[in-house]
């Protein structure tokens, strides 16, 4: 049996955040071809260990180093380095890696680039790395989102910057994986790996709920300014309003972990509710909502939507939440991007019970076709094994 050193974060068999799914998914593969030790940054020590797991190495994260508006300046100038990969002193992860022996392992599987710099990873030579979601495209994104795609020189030579940092963390690695075909583009001429992200597909009974109901859920604690606390100050402050002038009576649940400034703000609103991190989300789905994704910016696939298609929900999304999956618009899932078109959407649906139903249920038809994990679990073990071999 083959041994693979995996590093990661969070504690991902417990699943929840799209980040922790995608993970597992992986996760999964990998311990059916090799003996899985786990290196894992915000883990606790006291975690119960799986019944896939060698053994589990709680990671300390990096500290900021010091800096200043002098350093800032010609460190922008001259370092290779773009700014999200410099600053951090990862000293203490390095050594609690380098532990373990490292080399002693056939292959080094890495969670995202960012995690296999902490760990000192990124350069290992049987480094097998799941990009998950390209940082430079997320934040070209979020410049032409927030700014109109207008920035001032320095910001776009760290854009520059982080686009060949990412390359070249592509070319040096054995492998590498992303969400979807858009995302593979970026890394062209290198060849990485097509993984779609993929979700379980629960028995559920259903119950009516008397009140209509819209839900979002996405992690939120990144602020305004992460891609799902975006989406949400976008549409509780300029869709929402438009939503209950016609639905009066409707309510929208936020649900994921949030920055306290945002729960504040949102807990004011009339009609919204944050329910912060919820371990099982089951017990909402069964009331099959509403659920909406109103992403303006971002990469990789957005779970948030396949757990609610999964579920049988029907979905209105905006056409970068639903990007990279391969949907049929208006037969299992309502896209729509400006804001009076997503609040017409979602008023227009609200009110036809018989259409939230046959989305649903065409959603679901989706999610078992392309992308339930049982789905894709074999081929992704077949994948990583010709990999391995």
């Amino acid at each position: 049996m083959k041994s693979v050193l995996y590093v990661g974060v969070g504690v991902p068999w417990r699943g929840g955040a799209g980040y922790l799914v995608r993970q597992n998914m992986f996760l999964q593969a990998l311990a059916e071809v090799a003996d899985v030790t786990l290196a894992l940054f915000d883990c606790d020590a006291g975690v119960e260990r799986p019944a896939f797991a060698a053994g589990i190495l709680p990671l300390e994260r990096p500290f900021e180093l010091p800096t200043n508006r002098l350093k800032n300046l010609r460190d922008d100038l001259f370092s290779p380095l773009p700014r999200m990969h410099r600053g951090d002193c990862c000293d203490k992860p390095i050594s609690q890696i380098s532990g373990l022996k490292v080399d002693k392992f056939d292959a080094v599987f890495g969670y995202r680039i960012d995690f296999s710099r902490f760990a000192g990873v990124l350069n290992h030579p049987r480094l097998i790395l799941d990009v998950d979601d390209p940082e430079h495209l997320r934040q070209a994104d979020k410049v032409k989102a927030f700014d109109g795609g207008k920035i001032d020189w320095r910001s776009r030579w760290d854009l520059e910057k982080l686009r060949r940092y990412e390359l070249n963390a592509v070319k040096r690695a054995k492998a590498a994986f992303v969400c979807q075909p858009v995302d593979a583009t970026a890394f062209y001429p290198h060849p990485v790996f097509i993984v779609p992200n993929c979700v379980e597909v629960p028995e559920i009974n259903y119950t009516k709920s008397e009140i209509q109901t819209l839900v979002f859920v996405g992690n939120m604690s990144g602020g305004e300014g992460s891609p799902n606390g975006d989406a949400a100050k976008n549409f509780v402050e300029k869709v929402w309003p438009l939503i209950r002038s016609r639905c009066p009576s409707c309510k929208c649940l936020l649900v994921g972990g949030i920055e306290d400034g945002l729960r504040g703000e949102f807990s004011r609103v009339a009609g919204v509710e944050v329910l912060g991190f919820v371990e099982d989300l089951k017990a909402i789905y069964a009331c099959r909502p509403v659920c909406i994704a109103p992403v303006r910016y971002g990469t990789g696939t957005r779970i948030k939507i396949l757990e609610a298609m999964a579920y049988g929900c029907p979905v209105v999304s905006t056409s970068k939440g639903c990007e990279g999956i391969e949907i049929t618009e208006n037969k299992e899932i309502i896209v729509a991007d400006l804001e009076a078109d997503f609040a017409d959407a979602c008023v227009s649906l609200l009110g036809d019970f018989s259409r939230q139903e046959r989305l649903g249920n065409a959603g679901k038809d989706l999610i078992l076709r392309s992308y339930s994990r049982r789905h894709q679990h074999e081929k992704l073990v077949n994948l990583i094994s010709k990999i391995m071999s």
